[in-house]
């Protein structure tokens, strides 16, 4: 069960492995198209599946449907890895950017969390960097907005925080990456 997506290197699913196994199963669509495996999934196609990895969404869903609109969204939310080798280049730009810009920017994950926050002061921004967290249910629950600026070639599926944001009613920004 395959969760990164295959798609760059280095994290590429490896043709040994493929041959070895019984059931390549990925967590997202998109790692169907790993270019070294197009061959092994057009020759045998029942070998592969995607089974999407998702926790309980109830307490997710329920914010959604407590959640009041602002009228101008100004909260803006990222929750997952916060490292160069997954989200953007030029994400400390954008958040230094956007706070510039009146809104509030919370971002919740790591490991590079202390470093991500040091990018943004530098370049005049502000942001509330939180690190790891047991629990986002109450970061979702006080945003207005989820963004995900990931890099074209992370290594990541996607879907289960953006799954989060969605049902707890928040529209997504996010590249058009093939996971997001």
């Amino acid at each position: 069960w395959c969760h990164n997506s295959g798609l760059q290197e280095p994290h590429i699913i490896p043709a040994y492995l493929v041959n070895m196994a019984t059931k390549v199963m990925f967590t997202s669509c998109c790692s169907l198209n790993a270019p070294n495996l197009r061959k092994y999934i057009k020759k045998d196609p029942e070998k592969f599946c995607v089974v999407h990895s998702t926790h309980d969404l109830e307490l997710f869903y329920q914010i959604g449907l407590a959640r009041k609109r602002n009228l101008v969204p100004n909260r803006l939310l990222y929750v997952g890895t916060v490292s160069k080798s997954k989200m953007h280049g030029d994400s400390a730009e954008m958040f230094s950017l956007l706070s510039k810009l009146g809104y509030d920017i919370c971002v919740v994950g790591g490991p590079d969390h202390q470093v991500l926050l040091q990018d943004v002061v530098s370049l005049g921004g502000i942001v509330n960097v939180v690190g790891f967290s047991k629990s986002v249910l109450q970061f979702y629950k006080n945003a207005d907005v989820f963004l995900y600026p990931l890099r074209a070639e992370h290594y990541g599926t996607g879907e289960q925080v953006m799954l989060e944001a969605m049902a707890a009613g928040l529209p997504i920004v996010a590249f058009n990456n093939p996971a997001e």
